[in-house]
């Protein structure tokens, strides 16, 4: 069997063990006759045991294995025909963040839903209760609920973006596109943002040439162009966004460097999550929808590359992304 298995005696005692048992258990070989609580040391496993082997039946039992790399276990119990039991264990742990992904992702879409949802019904009922009457005021009002109206579709074609993606029906088109065009691109779309902030753009040339990726041409585009508006808003008033690119074997790397506050260390694995935002209250202000750096990891790895986010010295974040130069993807690490 792939699943880890036990079995004891009707002392609890190990007779038998297969090999994904000592693998989890770290143990070197078998440790027959030593009692269950001395190889795992789950006080709530040992009394299913003990209820088990009492003819009591015994509820499954989940516990978090402590380790390098932790995992969430639920054991299953039962006793043999003849005397003791045997111990099942399965490994839940991708099941169990999975269910977390999802509980979080409800949690939060109905959190950004619901504040352009609520200025919306609370400025229309204003307008209905006689505000509408009122021309100095009523066209604020107006005004707020359009700015509502179009956050709350943002949200809408990003989530629509991202489920076309996950289930590899958003349509891509791979072809050879040389970096600097597509560099080149993305910056004059934002260039005006950029300026309107005081924030300086550049483009640094790459000291070697770096020639094409093979991706998506609207793909590479919206990569870019949410990389490029992210690094903007982070970047305070006189500060610098550098977009430049290098050859890294078989693949482009492009980066985007910015002069913002930075991102902690504890926190880089999850700004790619949906919604995740490292500060909640600055990143609505900005209006962002929380899915930008989601969409573009999805991207990526639909293109057979990888995404992630490096610290700048003394502050700022480094986001790049890591395209194959030709047809084969990248091995994922």
């Amino acid at each position: 069997m792939n699943e880890p298995v036990l079995a004891l005696d009707a002392n609890g005692r190990v007779t038998l063990a297969n090999r994904a048992a000592l693998e989890l258990t770290g143990q070197a070989q078998l440790p027959a006759g030593r009692p269950l609580i001395e190889v795992l040391r789950i006080p709530a496993l040992d009394d299913a045991v003990t209820a088990a082997n009492r003819g009591a039946a015994a509820a499954p039992v989940e516990f978090q294995l402590a380790g390098e790399r932790p995992r969430m276990i639920l054991a299953h119990v039962t006793a043999q025909r003849s005397a003791g039991c045997v111990v099942v264990l399965h490994d839940v742990t991708e099941f169990r963040r999975l269910e977390k992904v999802r509980s979080d992702f409800v949690a939060n879409v109905s959190h950004e839903l619901r504040t352009p949802v609520a200025t919306i019904l609370a400025n229309a009922e204003t307008l209905a209760g006689g505000a509408l009457d009122d021309r100095e005021r009523a066209p604020e009002f107006l005004e707020a609920m359009v700015r509502s109206a179009t956050r709350l579709g943002r949200i809408i074609d990003d989530l629509l973006d991202l489920s076309k993606i996950e289930a590899g029906a958003y349509p891509l088109e791979p072809q050879e596109i040389p970096v600097a065009e597509a560099a080149g691109g993305a910056m004059r779309l934002l260039a005006e943002r950029a300026r309107a902030k005081g924030v300086e753009l550049r483009w640094l040339e790459p000291t070697e040439p770096v020639g094409s990726v093979w991706a998506d041409e609207h793909a590479l585009e919206d990569i870019l162009g949410n990389l490029l508006d992210n690094a903007i808003k982070y970047t305070p008033e006189g500060g610098h966004v550098r977009l430049t690119a290098r050859r890294a074997g078989a693949a482009v790397r492009v980066e985007v460097a910015d002069d913002g506050p930075g991102i902690p260390p504890h926190q880089r694995l999850r700004v790619f999550e949906r919604f995740y935002r490292v500060d909640a209250g600055r990143s609505r202000e900005m209006g962002g929808t929380g899915l930008g750096l989601s969409i573009v990891k999805h991207l990526v790895e639909a293109m057979g590359g990888r995404a992630g986010v490096d610290p700048v010295e003394p502050h700022g974040s480094c986001f790049w992304v890591s395209l194959p130069s030709n047809r084969t993807p990248l091995k994922t690490r």
